[in-house]
């Protein structure tokens, strides 16, 4: 009886089971071969030593498009007196949790506030600022710490951590505190 039931059924069995597998795999091969922004660098990475001086705020995590997508913002600076300006560094963002570390390009932003409002002498703040693209299928859930990479063009590289997190869900990238 059942061998006659599979026999009848089979082809609606098959796309079922076809059905079942691209649910499944679909978001996986999406971002893997049709998203081009907001995929974490890819490389061996290690962090850098931290930055002795440092200042930075992440403003916004927020949708960028309808693909996953999204964009954080804000900006940073380092306060060592041998620091460069702002300009000098290109930066990256850094998300840190208990088992993984993301690394994405930042692109710069100029930021005239920042430079008014910390008003340092003989430093140039003007481009401070700094936005990102991050697509949530890059993330596994869980939450991370924001941290922010500086490479300046020639020299070493330093890293500074926010007081700032983002909690990947399962469908939002939400910035918090950290606890």
């Amino acid at each position: 009886m059942a061998y006659r039931i599979i026999q009848k059924l089979w082809k609606h069995i098959l796309v079922g089971a076809v059905l079942l597998i691209y649910l499944l795999a679909a978001p996986t091969l999406y971002f893997k071969w049709f998203v081009t922004d907001g995929k974490a660098l890819s490389g061996a990475r290690q962090l850098p030593a931290r930055a002795s001086g440092f200042r930075a705020n992440v403003e916004l995590v927020a949708p960028a498009d309808q693909s996953g997508g999204y964009v954080v913002s804000g900006w940073g600076f380092l306060t060592a007196d041998e620091a460069l300006d702002a300009k000098e560094y290109e930066k990256e963002i850094v998300l840190i949790s208990s088992s993984n570390i993301y690394f994405f390009k930042a692109w710069q932003e100029p930021r005239k506030d920042v430079d008014v409002f910390f008003n340092l002498p003989g430093k140039n703040l003007e481009m401070a600022g700094f936005h990102s693209q991050i697509s949530i299928y890059a993330l596994r859930l869980a939450t991370y710490r924001i941290g922010i990479l500086f490479r300046p063009k020639s020299g070493v590289a330093v890293y500074g951590e926010t007081n700032q997190c983002v909690r990947r869900t399962p469908n939002h990238l939400l910035l918090i505190d950290c606890p």
